[in-house]
């Protein structure tokens, strides 16, 4: 999408040196190509950056908290090293829940006598 825009600001760019002449609208074009070229390769890194640095989505972090509030147990206990990674479209998430276990046993069970 970004080679489509500079190629048409350029095609417009010499439009205008071609009605106006020499006047300057070429170095004016050429400073506003430039600035876009610039912003869109800085929005690209970020984002190759960010699929390889760990960086925390909060609004799909909260999102995911608030599912698995309500789905909440009565035996869970604590929820702890939680993570939520996303592969293309797709995310992933894993954590680790400290939860109750009550075993029943019968008195006999329990006499070493």
């Amino acid at each position: 999408m970004s080679d489509a825009c500079t190629a048409l600001g350029l095609i417009v760019g010499l439009v205008l040196v071609w009605l106006s002449g020499p006047s300057g609208v070429d170095n004016i074009v050429a400073i506003l190509l430039s600035a876009y070229s610039i912003s869109v390769g800085f929005i690209l890194f970020r984002e190759a950056l960010a699929g390889i640095m760990v960086k925390a989505d909060e609004k799909v972090l909260s999102q995911l908290l608030v599912v698995l509030n309500q789905n909440r147990q009565a035996d869970w206990i604590d929820r702890h090293n939680l993570s939520l990674i996303k592969f293309g479209c797709r995310y992933h998430f894993d954590c680790h829940y400290n939860h109750t276990l009550v075993l029943q046993r019968e008195a006999s069970a329990c006499y070493h006598g």
